[in-house]
């Protein structure tokens, strides 16, 4: 810049700076200056609030698209989950009366006895392999990655092999038929070993030693025969109603126990192999079925 120009702007940021000056001293002068104070002590209250404004925090643009991106990614991971266990989740029934056969994704299968219900996650499985089971089904596991059944009380976990798995009433009992399975109690975390032909009982916080078992019966009723070794009458009654989907009231002792056998071919063949034996009679009103004791 040459110095002619120089001293034209020097001329006018002057001419800027004094006009300046005479309209703040004219504002100045336009101020009321409350009675009883001087000047000085309106001026030193001005600056003690403006020492007493709060500091004005600004976040660095990166910060801030961090924040944004942070939250994106909650809420996709939240969306995510929902899906997966909204839209991925399978649940399958097989209802009083009847057995049910399925195949699971990696094409192991499962019977399920009547009043019997899993669930599994589709979308999941071939990351985790896992069966939640109320009721009795039998399992024909592919071998592959680790294979749990969940039940209330206890988890089964094999590789690939076949077992079976009671889950009703207050407690589990898992037979293997092939292979060998893992049995571990929810509660205690006690956890026993299964091979073919042995069985285990979980209840509560206990899980009973591996006992003998006989193959056939515990696979019994996928052929629709039920057999029985002093059980409960109360147990027997329970699996003749969901065989052939009917209500039994019963007033006879519970305290009496069952050992034999029926079939769900046939409702009246079935209520005569309990009934005889046991010394009780019964009556047959549609699906509603009264047992009473005869008296000797």
């Amino acid at each position: 810049m040459n110095s002619k120009n120089k001293n034209i702007a020097k001329e006018w940021a002057g001419k800027a700076s004094k006009k300046t000056e005479e309209e703040f001293d004219v504002l100045l002068s336009n101020l009321r200056i409350p009675s009883g104070k001087s000047k000085e002590q309106v001026w030193q209250s001005i600056f003690e609030k403006l020492d007493n404004q709060p500091n004005v925090k600004v976040l660095p643009i990166g910060r801030i698209m961090l924040r944004i991106a942070a939250s994106l990614i909650i809420l996709i991971a939240i969306g995510g989950s929902a899906w997966i266990w909204g839209f991925g989740e399978v649940s399958i029934y097989s209802p009083k009366g009847q057995h049910v056969s399925c195949l699971l994704p990696d094409s192991s299968s499962i019977q399920l006895n009547a009043d019997t219900r899993i669930a599994y996650n589709k979308v999941l499985w071939f990351i985790n392999r896992k069966v939640y089971i109320n009721g009795e089904a039998l399992f024909h596991v592919k071998k592959g990655k680790r294979f749990d059944v969940v039940a209330d009380l206890a988890t089964t976990t094999v590789l690939g092999t076949t077992f079976d798995v009671y889950a009703r009433n207050g407690k589990v009992k898992v037979s293997c038929i092939e292979g060998r399975v893992s049995v571990k109690n929810n509660a205690s975390n006690d956890k026993v070993i299964l091979t073919a032909g042995l069985h285990t009982l979980a209840k509560q916080n206990s899980i009973t030693s591996p006992t003998q078992s006989i193959k056939h019966d515990e696979v019994a009723w996928t052929f629709g025969e039920f057999y029985f070794s002093n059980a409960p009458l109360s147990e027997v009654i329970r699996e003749i109603e969901r065989q052939f989907n009917v209500d039994i009231v019963s007033n006879c002792s519970e305290n009496r126990f069952y050992t034999g056998y029926f079939n769900n071919k046939d409702l009246n063949d079935a209520l005569r192999l309990v009934c005889i034996p046991m010394g009780i009679r019964y009556s047959v009103n549609g699906k509603s079925i009264e047992f009473k004791q005869i008296v000797k």
